[in-house]
């Protein structure tokens, strides 16, 4: 099953993009959208800190300090989303805008057409 994962990591400006986030974790979680939060940061503390501002702390979430170093993406230091498949191959990569919601339901419109693309090939309807 492929898998919705949300990457936040301490390089990122929580402050420029706390909206933007907010925005799309609450349209998820409104859209019953399941994800993980995959974190980067040294201090535990200042992980579960940013999950309790952005009221995520019943979110599965993972913190691995020291992968930021692995992802080339973290270095655009922009809070983004993608889908990890059951053969870790990421699809469908999003960055999010800080300053427009638009595209952030546009990235959300196109994951649930696409999980009912699955569905129903799977012969689930």
């Amino acid at each position: 099953t492929d898998v919705v994962v949300v990457r936040l990591h301490e390089n990122i400006c929580m402050s420029c993009y706390f909206s933007a986030t907010k925005y799309l974790f609450d349209k998820m979680e409104k859209n019953e959208m399941s994800f993980i939060v995959l974190g980067s940061y040294l201090n535990k503390g200042r992980f579960k800190k940013q999950l309790k501002e952005l009221e995520l702390l019943e979110t599965r979430a993972f913190n691995m300090p020291f992968i930021s170093q692995d992802y080339p993406l973290d270095g655009v230091n922009i809070p983004y989303v993608f889908i990890l498949s059951p053969q870790r191959e990421i699809k469908e990569l999003f960055f999010l805008d800080k300053s427009d919601s638009t595209s952030s339901n546009e990235y959300i419109s196109m994951i649930q057409r696409i999980n009912e693309c699955k569905y129903i090939r799977a012969g689930k309807i």
